[in-house]
Parts: C-alpha cells; sequence; structure tokens
C-alpha cells in the first residue's frame, strides 16, 4: 500500500491484494502493516536482498526496522 494509499481512509484495489487479519492481530496492528511494513517490503526489494544474505538494520526502534 505505501505509494498507493497507505494513509488513505478509503482505498479500491484488487481481491488479490487483500489478506485475512489473524485473530491475534489487532485492528491497530494490522494498519501499521499498510505503513511500516510495506515500507520495510519495498526496501528489501530495492535493495535486492535474497534469503541467505546478511543485512545490518541501524535504528531498528522505529516501525520500519522492526519488520
Amino acid at each position: 500500500m505505501g505509494r498507493y494509499g497507505g494513509y488513505a481512509e478509503r482505498v479500491a484495489v484488487p481481491a488479490s491484494a487483500m489478506a485475512d487479519i489473524p485473530a491475534d492481530v489487532s485492528d491497530a496492528q494490522a494498519a501499521g502493516v499498510g505503513v511500516a511494513g510495506v515500507t520495510a517490503r519495498d526496501i528489501i526489494e530495492l535493495a535486492g536482498i535474497e534469503a541467505g544474505m546478511t543485512v545490518l538494520v541501524l535504528g531498528a526502534s522505529g516501525g520500519v526496522g522492526s519488520y
């Protein structure tokens, strides 16, 4: 969602882009994924990080770093 409506009140997306919220995850926690989680994923993809690589994350106390 990051670039495409992560802060929007409403957004139209294809059903294939949706996911169920697990029962043990609150709405507030799930809402954070649209900003911090997707930003973290985008950075990983942009940097070309793949399974098995070692990554040093500085300042990991914020939302993005926690992912």
